[in-house]
């Protein structure tokens, strides 16, 4: 049976009380149910979870062969599954030559109430009572939150060490920002907040390292066929999770991929345009990773292009009374949720220490006219930018006519280019139906016949070929993908491109 844990412990009590509990085996089928002891002594006084005891205090111990295997198990799951972290130690207890006992020490937190995440995402929040762990009750969740000291999100410590991560990509983004050929200083980072004095990692630090776990750190940018997103499918779907440095350059890259440069046409002439103001673009994927809400569960940036408009949206409520849409955004003053974050972005000269960035998203946008002036909206979930496309006249359809960039452009074959109409029968685009027009942007990557009917709701085959696919392969504006075989079950459309 083995020995009594007291002949281990001083003051360890015969039975289970609050600050201590015992399991013979960690139930691999039911995390949730030893798990929550962890929470439980989190949100109290603190405590010890034994593995390799029965319910009597009676040590049998866990094979020294599975206790490594068995302790990376548990470190897992408290990182993935406990919300926020916790301060936790693990210790063993010596039975005989060939069993140990796990003894788990959790620290209270000062960063109450803690939860269990459970796999659909519900967080649950538990408490010790004598000898047993319980689901706090609303009013227990109320003084929980009342009487923590809390701390910003990114200023909180994690149980990571400053010697095991690595930040290039924060490095090189300083360099080239500040044109300096010198790393970010170990007392840079801890004067910012990344570290502190004891060479522990801030959530603020773990955000901006290379291998940063935060799984909300997160951006998912979709480009769709219309004007919302009714579509059953996207033109390009992304995700990614990593450094916030990363996923800013993430983004903007994903943004330049899919969206256009053009002109707008002048009596003299004509002026080139890119569809989103560089220096817009940029601000407002900075602030959305600055001001965001870390703690939301499940959370991250979403990145939207519609034909018109590109939508960022994060998680997080709007930072004053009431919601942005409430203010004039040029009146907005300088409000951080997360100081430290904004700290390192300054750092690196992505953003201003006092403004709040909606200065540079407007002022990219001054010259065009109030028609495309960025709308902010928020409520108490998100926060959303919309920034309107300026090839895109929201007026008169197509007046700005657009040509796409490098990385959009389709190859087309020589066949295809000796189709292409002359310039002006291009620029002459606003004089064929709205629904030629739908079909000609739908197409900008090659598209089945099925697909384009479905796109504007046809379903006679024959009067769909005749009345849409072959004008516009008359006119030049789009090509078959397999020219010498027009009955190909195979074949597609493309947009021809103006050159």
């Amino acid at each position: 049976m083995g020995m009594h844990l007291s002949k281990y412990l001083e003051k360890l009590s015969i039975f289970e009380d609050i600050e201590s509990e015992y399991k013979i085996m960690l139930n691999r089928d039911d995390i949730e149910g030893w798990m929550k002891s962890f929470v439980g002594f989190a949100n109290c006084a603190g405590g010890t979870l034994f593995v390799g005891v029965h319910d009597n205090g009676y040590a049998v111990g866990i094979s020294n062969k599975k206790i490594d295997a068995e302790t990376r198990y548990i470190n897992d799951k408290i990182r993935k599954k406990i919300n926020p972290e916790i301060k936790y130690s693990i210790k063993y207890l010596q039975v005989d030559s060939d069993n140990s006992v796990i003894a788990i020490k959790v620290e209270p937190s000062d960063m109450t109430p803690i939860a269990f995440i459970r796999e659909d995402k519900t967080a649950v929040i538990y408490v010790r009572v004598t000898g047993e762990t319980v689901i706090a009750s609303p009013a227990t969740i109320i003084e929980l939150a009342r009487r923590t000291n809390r701390y910003n999100y990114d200023q909180q410590v994690t149980n990571y060490l400053y010697k095991d991560y690595s930040f290039n990509s924060l490095n090189e983004k300083y360099k080239e920002r500040r044109n300096i050929e010198s790393d970010i200083t170990v007392k840079e980072m801890k004067s910012v907040g990344m570290i502190t004095e004891d060479g522990y990692l801030t959530n603020a630090g773990i955000l901006f390292s290379d291998n940063c776990i935060n799984q909300e750190s997160r951006i998912h940018c979709r480009k769709w066929p219309g004007f919302d997103r009714s579509a059953d499918f996207v033109i390009d779907d992304k995700e990614f999770q990593g450094n916030i440095i990363d996923l800013i350059d993430f983004g903007l890259k994903f943004i330049k991929s899919n969206t256009k440069t053009g002109y707008i046409k002048e009596a003299h002439g004509r002026t080139d345009v890119n569809s989103y103001p560089a220096r817009a673009l940029e601000e407002a994927l900075v602030n959305a990773c600055a001001h965001r809400d870390y703690q939301i569960q499940g959370s991250q940036i979403d990145v939207d292009i519609f034909q018109n408009r590109l939508v960022i949206t994060s998680p997080g409520d709007f930072l004053f009374k009431g919601n942005v849409q409430d203010y004039n955004l040029e009146d907005l003053m300088s409000k951080r949720r997360n100081k430290l974050i904004s700290d390192i972005l300054f750092m690196c000269r992505l953003m201003e220490k006092g403004g709040t960035g909606f200065e540079k998203v407007l002022g990219s946008y001054k010259p065009y006219g109030l028609k495309y002036k960025p709308v902010a909206y928020s409520n108490e979930d998100f926060f959303r930018i919309t920034l309107m496309d300026l090839s895109y006249d929201q007026n008169e359809n197509l007046k700005v006519t657009p040509q796409a960039t490098p990385q959009a452009t389709p190859q087309v074959t020589p066949q295809v280019n000796s189709q292409v109409a002359p310039q002006e029968t291009i620029n002459g685009l606003e004089k064929i139906s709205p629904k030629h027009m739908e079909l000609l942007k739908y197409c900008e990557i090659a598209r089945s016949r099925e697909e384009m009917m479905s796109y504007v709701d046809l379903k006679d085959r024959k009067n769909f070929v005749k009345n849409y696919i072959d004008p516009l392969i008359s006119l030049g504006l789009i090509t078959m993908t397999i020219p010498n075989k027009p009955n190909s079950s195979l074949q597609k459309y493309i947009r021809v491109k103006s050159n």
